[in-house]
């Protein structure tokens, strides 16, 4: 939850009418209750992991705008590690359980983006460790409140 200053404004542009917010960022106050977990170590704490960094980075959430890498974190928050032939095992058959007719080779096809687009991707925001010789895949150290919205984006998908 969040308060702040939130400006309308109407923008008329080639005869249609839009309508936006703006949230002016200096006044927004967070409800920390909300987000972090009351057994989540102090601030100073040496086992405490830091959040904002993380949930501040574009490469955050630009890994999360991905339907098969929300997948494949939300996998490995349940298993911590696996290999890419799992990986696109799990991501051919989730995808059988949501679509109506999946091409036979859709396996290879997820094999292929798992190596060249999405494990890379992943690894470059943090999020997971990828060997790319081995073929091994580990959840790197994700703060809690990640962790959350993660299985909150999976969640809104099969809803």
């Amino acid at each position: 939850m969040f308060t702040g200053l939130v400006q309308y404004r109407t923008i008329t542009a080639r005869g249609a009418t839009h309508r936006s917010a703006v949230v002016h960022r200096s006044t927004l106050a967070l409800d920390a209750g909300e987000y972090m977990p009351e057994d989540e170590p102090a601030i100073g704490d040496p086992d405490r992991v830091e959040t904002a960094p993380l949930l501040a980075s574009n490469s955050f959430y630009r890994a999360l705008s991905e339907r098969p890498r929300r997948r494949v974190l939300y996998y490995l928050l349940e298993r911590d590690e696996c290999s890419v032939d799992e990986l696109a095992d799990v991501l051919a058959g989730w995808e059988t359980t949501t679509e109506t007719m999946v091409a036979p080779d859709r396996r290879h096809q997820h094999e292929l983006s798992l190596v060249h687009s999405h494990l890379p991707l992943l690894s470059e925001a943090g999020l997971v460790a990828y060997d790319s010789e081995s073929g091994e895949v580990s959840l790197a150290t994700v703060p809690e409140p990640a962790k959350a919205l993660v299985r909150r984006a999976i969640e809104a998908e099969t809803a």
